[in-house]
């Protein structure tokens, strides 16, 4: 059930890492936090995001998933401060229009893994683009998760408002 103190939430559907594979990019995503005083967060690629009220209604949670890594890139967009960006494939594409229809709600499909939420310079975030090292050309995925998160995440305290629903 969604948390009816927070007025401007909203529910996204994540896909979750391997073990292996989520080992790996939270190690990154905390030490990336730790440098530069930033949110720590779950990785994760988001399949849809949108007013939903009936979360814990949908069944698929299992999946057998691997996207490959196109390459390290940033924005201006707080929870794309720096992100992997990742090529799409068929299989991811039909299990977001499948959420999409699932709720009656439209997304657009981007997929990229983020690695950190912070205000950094132009300078800093190009610099990272090359000191990060990835272990593999390819992520692999086998579960989704829900989340509950407010509308527009622009700070720190609104990754932490961030909540798995069952």
């Amino acid at each position: 059930m969604l948390n009816p103190f927070f007025i401007s939430m909203k529910v996204a559907f994540w896909l979750i890492p391997v073990e292996s594979d989520r080992v790996f990019y939270q190690s990154l995503i905390n030490d990336l936090a730790h440098r530069y005083n930033a949110p720590i967060f779950q990785p994760h690629v988001t399949l849809f995001s949108g007013e939903c009220d009936r979360a814990s209604e949908f069944p698929q949670r299992t999946v057998e998933i691997v996207l490959e890594i196109d390459r390290i890139r940033y924005s201006e967009q707080f929870t794309k401060t720096l992100f992997i960006q990742l090529f799409s494939n068929p299989k991811l594409e039909q299990l977001s229009e499948s959420i999409q229809q699932h709720f009656g709600s439209s997304y657009s499909l981007d997929p990229h893994l983020s690695l950190i939420y912070a205000s950094l310079s132009e300078m800093e975030k190009r610099s990272l683009t090359e000191q990060v090292q990835l272990s593999d050309r390819v992520i692999r995925f086998d579960r989704i998760c829900a989340m509950e998160i407010p509308t527009k995440p622009q700070t720190r305290e609104d990754v932490q408002a961030w909540r798995e629903i069952d």
